[in-house]
């Protein structure tokens, strides 16, 4: 089949997500013996719901990050910014970041509730667009085992990092209900013997510890693109593919900088 490629985020090829959920899933997805009709409305729904939500959240991060990290640098080189001949100081910002995260919480919740649309194309399920993987899970286990490498990977997610993100964001949309409230918290200043000491933004859920918000969300970034690279292709490997050839696991030193792919098709050895 022929994939038409058009512009959909301001992100080129050498970024991973774009390689690896574009590029990547047109090239591998023509081995395995899928209708060309399904073949091209997976790549639609990547291409057209998920990767632009995934990249939403990966811009984000970014701006968070660089503020975190500049008024990091401030602080390194000038230390708090004083008044009343030290009585007083200012305490910095992040500019917008309760507004920003939960907005980062609700591209990534959407970006997972888009995904299910891969499972009822491949599979003609019926599953919902909601982000409701619980269902998911017991559907992989029921129809290819407890053992399968998708339900295992489903299921190992599912309760890693996709429910928390999930109840985060439910959180958001309804404090202080099942969820419960997720709390956000810009830079704050607490003083022991005298010494100012900082703290970065953090986030958490009800009475959980809190967690740093920008690396929080690097690595819920890093899971989603691995979460839909390989159930993605767990899935193709449930139909069949020429017996000569395999996945091949790109080591990360020798992916080209230009598309980062990190899987190929080899022959068997």
């Amino acid at each position: 089949m022929t994939f038409r490629i058009q512009q959909i985020v301001d992100y080129g090829t050498a970024h991973p997500a774009v390689a690896r959920l574009t590029v990547q899933m047109a090239e591998l997805m023509r081995f395995y013996s899928v209708a060309s009709s399904v073949q091209d409305s997976v790549y639609r729904t990547i291409c057209s719901e998920v990767l632009p939500r995934l990249m939403t959240c990966y811009r984000t991060h970014e701006r968070i990050s660089s503020d975190v990290e500049k008024v990091k640098e401030q602080i390194r080189s000038r230390g708090l910014d004083a008044q009343a001949n030290g009585r007083a100081y200012t305490i910095p910002s992040v500019c917008n970041l309760k507004a920003d995260s939960e907005s980062y919480l609700y591209h990534a919740k959407s970006a997972l509730r888009d995904f299910t649309i891969v499972f009822n194309t491949l599979f003609n399920t019926t599953f919902s667009r909601q982000a409701r993987y619980g269902e998911i899970v017991s559907w992989a286990k029921g129809k290819f085992g407890d053992d399968s490498p998708l339900a295992l990977m489903l299921d190992n997610d599912f309760r890693g990092w996709i429910s928390p993100l999930v109840r985060m964001r439910n959180a958001v949309e309804h404090p202080g209900g099942h969820s419960g409230t997720l709390h956000i918290h810009d830079f704050r200043a607490v003083e022991s013997d005298g010494v100012i000491i900082l703290s970065e933004p953090t986030w958490h859920l009800n009475e959980d510890t809190p967690a740093p918000l920008a690396s929080g969300m690097q690595v819920f970034n890093s899971n989603m693109l691995t979460f839909f690279e390989e159930s993605l292709l767990l899935c193709l490997e449930t139909f069949p593919k020429p017996p000569f050839i395999r996945l091949i696991e790109i080591p990360e030193h020798e992916r080209r900088p230009e598309c980062p792919c990190r899987f190929e098709m080899g022959l068997q050895p």
